[in-house]
């Protein structure tokens, strides 16, 4: 996994897509406030960063209940496939119920052709959201490979087929898991 920090509008970092763990981070100019920032950051990420698949959102539950509607706004006006509030944008594709693909309307370069997931055959899907609370489960495990490649593993087993066996697996692995060192 590499961290960038300090990234620029129009560098490499936000014009060009990369296919493994990279994350970037490029400070905005915009007020230190839901009310100033959210609006901003949703105009940078659609105009300025190349590719349409997933975003996320990471919001505090305060800050949450106290700008619900601009939250929603802020969904919204996202221009991309999948959006994940407080979530890693990687569940809405082990989701088979959710769609996986780039938001293509009025886009030149887009992430792939059509979508897929989208089990219950929902027509015309523009975005699939989903939301989680602040510190999701994923954001725990996710500090060892292995822990995480089974939790996916067992997420996809539960969605497809949400059984109490399912579910028993899925958290008895994620007990197991917690207990593993970090391999990073």
């Amino acid at each position: 996994m590499l961290f960038i920090t300090g990234a620029e509008p129009g560098s490499y970092a936000t014009s060009h897509e990369a296919f493994s763990l990279v994350l970037n981070e490029v400070p905005l100019d915009l007020p230190a406030n839901a009310a100033g920032f959210l609006p901003g950051a949703v105009e940078f990420a659609n105009t300025q960063l190349l590719g349409t698949l997933a975003s996320a959102i990471l919001i505090d539950e305060d800050t949450k209940k106290a700008h619900q509607a601009l939250l929603e706004q802020a969904v919204t006006d996202l221009d991309y496939g999948a959006v994940a509030i407080n979530g890693m944008p990687s569940f809405i594709f082990l989701n088979p119920y959710l769609t996986w693909g780039g938001n293509e309307v009025g886009k030149t370069f887009v992430s792939g052709q059509g979508n897929f997931g989208n089990l219950l055959n929902y027509e015309n899907v523009e975005k699939s959201i989903m939301e989680a609370k602040f510190m999701s489960p994923g954001h725990l495990l996710y500090t060892n490979k292995q822990a995480f490649d089974n939790m996916a593993r067992n997420m996809a087993t539960f969605a497809v087929e949400p059984t109490w066996m399912n579910l028993t697996c899925l958290m008895g692995q994620a007990i197991r898991d917690s207990f593993r060192k970090k391999d990073f």
